[in-house]
């Protein structure tokens, strides 16, 4: 079944693949011979995890910078650039000790900010793909922190404490599923959460 939704998916161009998430916390248990395990072992497509019953329309967008950030940025942009009521926030967190403790406002106030050339250079490509994917700016929130707590731990409290009922993160390993799920942010923040969208961007 895997194998066919695959190929229905590339024969077609979809923007991405949406499966349900029973069991997803159990890995012992369910990550052998699934449906969802061969899909994210094998898909190249953005992969929609869904679980709950409440849903609104907060957008919570893990970035980390480099090539996996911008695919995010590129990807989300796009996909909500067609929904008139999406709230979207992008979420970053700085390293722990940074002299930078907190940031909130737009890519370009940020730009701004941020003089440091690796936050210059990720801003700035980043920014550039929200305008050609045409994602009104009044749409956008961009939240930067410094976190102690890690990464995933910082996007769990985040979608939590502001109510986001999809959590929008990068994929991290192309080499399959076991890079995936060997202590990822993408894997602490989807085997946590029993009650919300986690959409994984390939």
């Amino acid at each position: 079944m895997a194998e066919d939704i695959l190929r229905i998916a590339r024969e077609n161009l979809f923007d991405g693949i949406v499966v349900g998430r029973r069991g997803l916390s159990k890995l012992s248990t369910y990550f052998i011979g699934g449906v969802t395990h061969r899909l994210l072992e094998k898909c190249c497509l953005p992969i929609w995890l869904i679980r709950g019953e409440q849903w609104n329309k907060k957008f919570l967008v893990g970035l980390d910078l480099g090539e996996m950030g911008l695919r995010v940025v590129d990807y989300i942009s796009f996909i909500l650039s067609f929904h008139p009521e999406a709230e979207i926030t992008f979420f970053h967190i700085f390293y722990p000790f940074s002299s930078k403790k907190s940031f909130e406002g737009s890519f370009s106030e940020a730009l701004k900010e941020l003089k440091h050339p690796e936050y210059q250079d990720f801003l700035t490509k980043a920014n550039n793909l929200i305008l050609e994917n045409v994602l009104p700016e009044e749409k956008i929130r961009l939240v930067m922190k410094r976190g102690f707590l890690g990464p995933a731990a910082e996007i769990i409290k985040m979608a939590k404490k502001e109510n986001y009922s999809n959590i929008v993160l990068g994929r991290r390993g192309r080499g399959g599923l076991t890079k995936f799920f060997l202590g990822s942010v993408s894997h602490k923040v989807t085997t946590y959460f029993e009650d919300r969208a986690v959409w994984l961007v390939i």
